[in-house]
């Protein structure tokens, strides 16, 4: 069985982030994965998601049911605890 999972919005690569605990579990429980990442910072012009005609594409994929799964997170950095974590914090 393989799961399909389109990820949105995932950030630049890091040990703990959803997609590596994600290939963890899929690895321990014997599960391919297929993982779309998509980041309009990250992934450059081929999935820049700004693009009417790649958003069209993805929502079509979404729509049909390509993906068992779909995360979709906020920029950290919108949000964030760390923004208000001195007094020379960045506005959020």
């Amino acid at each position: 069985m393989t799961l399909k999972v389109a990820y949105f919005f995932f950030g630049i690569c890091r040990k703990a982030s959803i997609t590596e605990s994600l290939k963890r579990l899929c690895v321990q429980g014997g599960i391919d994965l297929e993982m779309t990442e998509v980041d309009i910072l990250v992934s450059g012009t081929a999935k820049y998601f700004f693009d009417k005609q790649r958003q069209d594409e993805f929502l079509h994929c979404v729509e049909a049911g390509e993906y068992r799964v779909c995360i979709l997170s906020p920029p950290c950095g919108s949000w964030s605890r760390t923004n208000w974590a001195n007094k020379a914090r960045p506005q959020p």
